[in-house]
């Protein structure tokens, strides 16, 4: 404007006024701008300001996971977030950083922490494992009360084994399927054995029962030293057969005996009356 020569004097006055215009209506946008983004930047470190409070607040939460997972959305809301005053970035940004650095500080030794519980966990299982192979290995029970006693054993390993957190990912399943296959294995052969010595019992039962009805048949007759012979070879085969189901025990021992007891008793009575003549 200024190297540029005179103009005719008619238009001086109002070519100046409108270059005037223009520069001003420029520094007005300028100083607007400026001002704008002074309060953009201000806005802008008041919102980091509260992701840092945010961010500090998260220390003080019970659950690491919670707290680590917010983390990750504040992170996101920081990048969307634009700059702040330059003599505040880096203040900024350590501040959020501290608290970012010290709740994943915290997540490792959560996590260093699990592992450790976890993989005693796993010693612990172990041990249970090896209590009950050496429980069941090498033998098979071979009584009721040895099945009983094994079986409250490994009862109360299960019960153990409950109280015991889980193992590491990787072996917590291993662990379980190594146990549970010993306690089926014992359970299974258990089950066979029980069926096998309530099968017997029920064939003892049914000896007895033809014990019982023999010897009634004897009870009734009068040649007495057969029938008393009878009667006590019936006694002694009585005596050799096994147990019998309980709930039945009782009923036939109190049947064969009436029968026994009623021939002995007739003897008696037969003989008493012979001397009596």
């Amino acid at each position: 404007w200024k190297e540029i020569g005179p103009v005719p004097q008619s238009e001086s006055n109002n070519l100046w006024q409108n270059y005037h215009f223009y520069v001003e209506k420029f520094f007005d946008i300028r100083r607007i701008n400026k001002e704008l983004r002074t309060l953009d930047l201000k806005k802008n470190l008041e919102q980091k300001i509260k992701l840092c409070e945010t961010a500090e607040s998260l220390l003080l939460q019970d659950s690491v996971n919670q707290s680590f997972k917010a983390l990750q959305q504040l992170h996101e809301e920081w990048k969307e977030i634009g700059p702040v005053p330059e003599d505040k970035k880096d203040e900024i940004w350590e501040r959020f950083k501290n608290a970012s650095d010290q709740i994943n500080q915290a997540r490792r030794e959560y996590y260093d922490k699990l592992f450790e519980e976890q993989q005693n966990n796993y010693n612990a299982k172990v041990v249970l494992c090896e209590q009950a192979e050496e429980l069941t290995a090498g033998k098979t029970a071979e009584s009721v009360k040895e099945n009983n006693e094994i079986a409250d054993k490994l009862t109360e390993l299960l019960k153990m084994w409950k109280t015991i957190g889980p193992a590491p990912v990787k072996l917590n399943d291993e662990v379980w399927e190594r146990f549970k296959s010993t306690l089926d294995k014992f359970f299974t052969a258990k089950k066979e054995y029980f069926q096998q010595v309530k099968d017997e019992q029920m064939q003892n039962y049914n000896q007895k029962v033809n014990l019982a009805i023999q010897a009634e048949g004897i009870a009734s007759r009068t040649d007495w030293k057969n029938a008393t012979e009878e009667i006590l070879q019936l006694q002694q085969e009585w005596k050799s057969i096994g147990t019998v189901p309980r709930k039945y025990s009782e009923q036939i021992w109190k049947r064969f005996r009436a029968a026994c007891d009623k021939l002995f008793a007739a003897q008696a009575d037969y003989f008493s009356n012979i001397k009596e003549i």
